[in-house]
């Protein structure tokens, strides 16, 4: 009896523990073969591997396929809607303070369609770990560039 509650013998059978965790496992990893078949994810299925990544439910490996998926038309408006307001004003104007050079802003022109490169880590440290989505800006043309976001600060990395 510890602190006065009285202690319960376990009833769970030997290995039925981990067997179960290995079920919920499987689980976990059908749905990335789910959503690579899809060839599209959705912004809540990216958070949410994104999170699973960050917290140790997935591991590099599991995801490291995850190259160009197609994002929804909602998180492709969304994006170019968010790019363009980060390179020029309501007015049209380039902004000051753009963080983008003349090939991103023919590519935000250009605009056709964005997709998911990969994930990577931008943690500082060895040991820790903060995925973060990898996308690509791809024009009518083909061409483009690739970028992360670190705390709503964007990071041209291709």
């Amino acid at each position: 009896m510890a602190y006065g509650i009285p202690h319960k013998k376990e009833t769970i059978k030997e290995g039925s523990f981990a067997v179960k965790v290995d079920k919920e496992k499987e689980k976990k990893k059908l749905f990335l073969q789910d959503i690579k078949k899809k060839g599209t994810i959705t912004e809540q299925e990216l958070l949410l591997v994104k999170r699973r990544l960050n917290d140790g439910t997935y591991e590099w490996k599991d995801v490291e396929e995850f190259t160009d998926l197609k994002l929804t038309p909602e998180q492709n408006e969304k994006g170019i809607k968010w790019l363009r307001t980060m390179g020029w004003g309501k007015t049209g104007v380039e902004r000051s303070n753009t963080p983008f050079g003349y090939r991103e802003e023919e590519a935000i022109k250009n605009f056709k369609e964005f997709k998911l490169n990969s994930f990577t880590n931008i943690a500082n440290y060895q040991g820790m770990k903060n995925y973060v989505p990898v996308y690509d800006v791809y024009t009518k043309e083909g061409y483009g560039f690739q970028y992360y976001l670190n705390g709503g600060i964007i990071s041209i990395v291709g």
